[in-house]
């Protein structure tokens, strides 16, 4: 099944549906996640993927859930059309997802706009469980009142089906119907964990009317890093600190925190940069 996005109208409301196992898997492989890091990272990627839908002229998208527990801080980012990534700063060892965060924490959202504008906005790590306080960023500092879950299921602490789901009012609607129309105990997500994105959707709102889907978005796990890139930026340090380096016959190794990947730079590979300056001027 190809991850993806799915957007579209149904009655006053605004529904996106997300499929994201491919996504949530690979960032699970590649940054070793254990279990509970794993749900807490597809939930992230997921959710904003989800909550992009809310702004028409972003970008790029990014959401940090910062708390003080063993995740240290979760970071993802999105950028135009579904190109996600993310890693965690902590060891990612955890019981529960609220664990994780441990008490207090905030939860930072920055959009680049397509003029290069960028807005940010926070709010206060409440229910620490990723999604619920994505939701409650788009309700408190979007003003836009919202039901947002992601779902995912687990085999030997890997994801097996991961599934998200967020309803919002048009300006015909309202909140007041939006909460009669999911109620207050939305699922067991356990339960609902290996549902089909429509089945959720049924699940989250059975009286929802028939949706009119207008969109769909490829989503996939993506990271603009490279050699070329990281290269780049060693010739940031100078002719003075590479000159340094070239007598030392030192090398160098860069890892992207977003991929993992690892970038190997040889005494030879930074004498070339440096040479590379001279014949810039």
């Amino acid at each position: 099944m190809t991850d993806s996005l799915r957007r579209g109208i149904a009655g006053d409301y605004r529904v996106a549906i997300a499929t994201t196992t491919d996504l949530a898997r690979e960032a699970a492989i590649r940054h070793l996640l254990p279990g509970t890091a794993a749900i807490a990272m597809a939930r992230a990627l997921t959710g904003l993927a989800l909550a992009a839908i809310t702004d028409k002229e972003w970008r790029r998208f990014s959401a940090q859930w910062m708390g003080r527990g063993p995740f240290g801080s979760l970071h993802v980012d999105l950028q135009r059309p579904g190109n996600l990534r993310g890693y965690l700063t902590g060891d990612g060892v955890a019981g529960e997802v609220a664990d994780g965060f441990g008490r207090g924490g905030l939860l930072s959202v920055i959009r680049q706009q397509h003029d290069g504008r960028f807005v940010q906005g926070q709010v206060a790590l409440s229910a620490r469980t990723v999604d619920e306080d994505l939701e409650r960023y788009l309700e408190q500092s979007e003003q836009v009142a919202s039901t947002l879950r992601v779902l995912v299921a687990l085999e030997d602490g890997m994801p097996t089906a991961v599934t998200g789901v967020l309803i919002q009012p048009l300006p015909g609607g309202s909140a007041a119907g939006l909460r009669e129309l999911v109620g207050t105990d939305l699922l067991d997500r356990r339960a609902a964990a290996s549902l089909a994105p429509d089945a959720l959707l049924d699940a989250v709102a059975p009286d929802l009317p028939a949706v009119d889907w207008l969109l769909e978005v490829p989503l996939r796990w993506a990271c603009p890093c490279s050699r070329e890139r990281i290269a780049s930026g060693i010739r940031l340090l100078g002719r003075e600190d590479l000159d340094d380096m070239v007598a030392k016959q030192e090398g160098t190794e860069v890892r992207c925190d977003f991929c993992a990947d690892e970038y190997v730079f040889t005494p030879d590979d930074i004498r070339g940069i440096r040479e590379a300056l001279d014949r810039a001027d």
